[in-house]
């Protein structure tokens, strides 16, 4: 990693796939990540540079292909995944600004049928009045719908799970969407079943998936046969 000069790790984030710092750098914090392929470095970088003046996304600074690493913007918000977890905060404002934020995005790549993919609430920070998107290693040719089930099921299977009030959450965040943008509802029903049997299976947990289903048939999310 020769083109940083100097810098010191501060932490390191939790990543399956990729190794994740938080690194001080003249004084500033910064992230590196270091990509276990150039593919996934490539398409992460490819995204974010197109979305930079677009969209709420960490600023580059610098990208080593040879070392496969980016160096980004430190975004000092909350994770998405935890603000949701919380009590008595304004939640629902904030997933209208993810329904914008997921909109815009759609809409700017529209010509070429990109989804951000890999859409969790973990990928998210909420910074002050701002919502920004994180990780796009993942994005690729795809329906919005596939974008908007995934992100239903990532907020119904953190703790608590399949709660009232995460359903409410989802919902609103769908009715936000629909109001920017064009849904399938049929396809998005299709979808939310096929993220929930993804999520089921990366966790190994079956439970998971059968309690799912009954709750998601419960709150009209998906049909009974689907």
């Amino acid at each position: 990693m020769n083109s940083i000069k100097k810098f010191r790790i501060k932490e390191r984030f939790k990543s399956k796939k990729n190794r994740v710092f938080r690194i001080e750098v003249d004084g500033e914090d910064r992230v590196l990540k270091i990509f276990s392929s150039m593919r996934r470095l490539d398409r992460e970088y490819n995204i974010l540079r197109l979305l930079q003046d677009n969209l709420d996304v960490p600023s580059i600074y610098e990208i080593n292909r040879k070392d496969r690493f980016l160096i980004m913007e430190f975004l000092p918000g909350e994770n998405l995944c935890d603000f949701v977890n919380l009590k008595n905060r304004e939640k629902i404002r904030v997933m209208d600004r993810l329904a914008e934020w997921l909109s815009d995005f759609h809409s700017f790549f529209k010509d070429k049928h990109i989804i951000r993919g890999d859409s969790i609430l973990r990928n998210f920070i909420v910074d002050k009045e701002k919502l920004y998107g994180l990780d796009f290693e993942e994005s690729r040719i795809g329906r919005v719908e596939e974008d908007l089930a995934e992100m239903c099921i990532s907020i119904l299977t953190t703790d608590e799970k399949f709660t009232d009030e995460k359903f409410r959450l989802c919902k609103f965040l769908l009715e936000s969407y629909e109001s920017r943008a064009n849904l399938n509802l049929n396809y998005l029903n299709r979808e939310i079943y096929r993220a929930l049997i993804r999520f089921s299976e990366r966790r190994k947990d079956r439970n998971l998936r059968e309690i799912g289903l009954i709750k998601l048939q419960e709150h009209g999310m998906i049909n009974s046969v689907v």
